[in-house]
């Protein structure tokens, strides 16, 4: 996972014109959350509204359940984001959209959808 993240960074690094800007020796953190659920939490939220203080946030959101919401700035409303198998997705964080807001997705959360679990 860290190489993963090395790379990813150093990409995004590049495509912002910072060539030579080595990440590996860049602390990373590795979570894994795990929400258990019942009929009363289905539908409520997994994880309370945040940003992500880092740079980079890298998920593997389980192939069929989901449960990333993202705050729509346009609506303000919070829209599902949908698993793509074998993929990851990667957030930009707040050190990451410090130079420049255009990146930002301000808040984000984890809802418990239908009788399904989200690792």
């Amino acid at each position: 996972m860290h190489e993963l993240i090395v790379d990813v960074a150093g990409k995004v690094a590049a495509s912002l014109g910072l060539e030579g800007h080595p990440f590996q020796d860049w602390p990373c953190q590795f979570r894994i959350n795990r929400y258990n659920y019942t009929e009363d939490t289905v539908g409520s939220s997994g994880v309370q509204i945040h940003t992500d203080s880092g740079f980079l946030t890298v998920l593997q959101e389980d192939d069929c359940v989901g449960g990333l919401e993202v705050l729509d700035p346009a609506t303000a409303e919070f829209v599902r984001v949908d698993p793509v198998p074998g993929s990851f997705l990667v957030n930009i964080g707040d050190v990451g959209t410090v130079p420049s807001i255009r990146f930002s997705w301000k808040f984000m959360a984890y809802s418990f959808p239908s009788g399904a679990l989200s690792i």
